[in-house]
């Protein structure tokens, strides 16, 4: 067939093979639809003599009342009457899959007379998972404003909680993150303690609407509360509470939404220190750092990955975000005398904050890949305030970011906090990051690699005590941070254990002109060592 010929068009016949078999060639419709909620063998032969509950089209069979008939609608998309076709069938398994309530899922179609009709009985045999369990789990964090690197979480799941397939876990979490370096002759040590419940509803709840869903996975309502306990050493403490109320839905296996139109998160800090005046005067920018903070607004995250498909030789993720504070509450807040909008005596944070993180892994061979990433972020804040509040800006160095620099010590701009500060905790309204990273096997679980990691944060307006920490488009690539190294891996699959060294190879902060350090670069002196080298401890890959 040339399709080049005419209009580019080509006609294709398909004719079925005389070999088939006729119940392959004849169309079925569903007469009876059989549902057991609680099937196990061992209750086979009881469940099929119960009398069903007739509920719509389904017959369900089910003396425990496990769960209320109208969870069905949403799952199974077969009708009485309606013609048999593969892609109900597809989306009604893959519905009972993901909704994560069952632990085996069983369809089974019956023709009731191949000879003489054409009906069949559709049987569903559901085995519920456990009502209760408990989970064990350690992660490693990466996005541009969390605080602490790794963390180990234990989860209560409970199942089914109002007989509607919901979900509540209640989950405590601890987190470090943990940098040496020689120069401060002291670990950088923090930790974070977070206790969260969430209850997970498989469906949309929407006041005075009521969406409708047709593809193969489960849209979520998901309601949550949280407390997080931020520890900054001797420093200074942050407690912080948060609620959200939103909807997570994915329109197939790559692409996932996830909405709050309600976030709330009220931030109460804690200093250490008698003498706060010292130190606001040591570490600039920690006075804004330790305001009581209250943040009202909204949220929207997408995300697509094909992480999941490990036959493609290159696989991409991307997450972008926005985020505003403050936009609804502010219009029916008014000002005080000091022109500030204030909630129960509390500044009221107003901004809008965008953000995209997009990674790109190519393997160059099976024991070889390349990994990159380029996160970019930006925060408008308005009204009151003349930068994002500490809990939404953007931070440059670290064990996930550039790791040639401590944790976010870097920046804002060309500004450097003195090296005796512990936690510098420099944030930003602006950030550009770039990293390149080869990794590749060694032996067994081992793994090596080696990177290079780029950026820096900016304040949208300058900070009169932190000179040279605006940004200016033109100066972004003159003022960014340069640092590379080399790293261990232990990759067990279920956990990865890291161990990154690292060291700068262009520092912003320096007279322009010597930022470039490459002929500094000295492994053999003792003092070049303790004054760059980094060592990084983590859970996880850094991105």
């Amino acid at each position: 067939v040339d399709s080049t010929i005419g209009k580019h068009l080509v006609d294709i016949r398909v004719r079925v093979k005389d070999i088939a078999p006729d119940a392959g060639v004849k169309p079925y419709t569903i007469k009876n639809i059989n549902i057991y909620p609680s099937y196990s063998l061992r209750r086979d032969s009881t469940l099929r003599r119960l009398d069903p509950l007739k509920y719509n089209d389904f017959n369900i069979f089910d003396d425990r009342n496990t769960f209320k008939p109208r969870v069905f609608d949403r799952l199974v998309f077969f009708k009485k009457g309606e013609l048999y076709n593969r892609r109900d069938h597809n989306l009604s398994l893959n519905r009972m899959v993901n909704i994560g309530a069952f632990q085996n899922v069983k369809a089974e179609f019956l023709p009731l007379d191949t000879m003489n009709n054409n009906q069949l009985d559709l049987n569903i045999f559901l085995t519920p998972l456990k009502k209760n369990s408990l989970s064990f789990g350690v992660t490693g964090t990466s996005k541009s404003n969390n605080f602490v690197g790794s963390e180990v979480k234990l989860t209560q799941t409970t199942r089914n909680l109002f007989r509607g397939a919901e979900i509540l876990e209640i989950s405590a979490s601890g987190g470090f993150e943990t940098q040496v370096s020689g120069k401060s002759a002291q670990n950088l040590n923090s930790y974070s303690l977070t206790g969260e419940a969430k209850l997970t509803f498989p469906r949309f709840i929407v006041p005075f609407y009521k969406p409708s869903s047709t593809n193969a996975f489960i849209p979520k309502t998901i309601t949550s509360v949280s407390y997080q306990l931020l520890n900054r050493g001797s420093l200074y403490t942050l407690n912080s509470f948060k609620a959200e109320y939103g909807y997570s839905f994915r329109e197939n296996q790559y692409k996932e939404h996830i909405l709050n139109p309600i976030s709330i998160n009220y931030v109460q800090p804690s200093i250490k220190q008698r003498d706060t005046v010292a130190l606001f005067d040591s570490i600039p920018g920690l006075r804004y750092t330790l305001q009581r903070q209250l943040i009202i607004g909204s949220n929207y995250n997408f995300t697509y990955t094909n992480q999941m498909d490990q036959t493609r030789r290159n696989n991409m993720y991307f997450n972008g975000a926005i985020e505003t504070g403050g936009n609804v509450w502010g219009l029916f807040t008014p000002k005080d005398n000091q022109g500030r909008r204030s909630l129960f005596d509390v500044p009221l944070n107003q901004f809008v904050r965008l953000e995209a993180d997009f990674r790109d892994y190519f393997k160059i061979n099976r024991a070889v890949t390349w990994a990159n990433r380029l996160n970019v972020g930006y925060g408008y804040a308005y009204g009151s305030s003349t930068s994002l509040p500490f809990v939404r800006q953007f931070f440059a160095g670290g064990s996930n970011d550039i790791r040639a620099f401590k944790a976010r010590s870097l920046g804002p701009g060309t500004f450097k906090v003195a090296d005796t500060v512990r936690f510098a905790d420099q944030g930003g309204d602006v950030k550009l990051m770039l990293n390149t990273e080869l990794r590749f096997k060694l032996v067994s679980v081992l793994y090596g690699a080696l990177f290079a990691d780029a950026g820096n944060v900016w304040l949208r307006k300058e900070d009169p005590k932190r000179p040279g920490s605006e940004f200016k488009a033109k100066n972004i690539l003159n003022e960014l941070a340069v640092g590379t190294g080399a790293g261990l891996r232990v990759d067990a699959s279920i956990f990865v254990i890291r161990l990154d060294v690292a060291f700068p190879v262009r520092k912003p902060y320096l007279p322009e002109g010597q930022r470039w350090v490459f002929d500094q670069v000295s492994f053999g002196s003792s003092a070049w060592r303790r004054e760059n080298l980094i060592y990084n401890i983590g859970i996880g890959y850094p991105f």
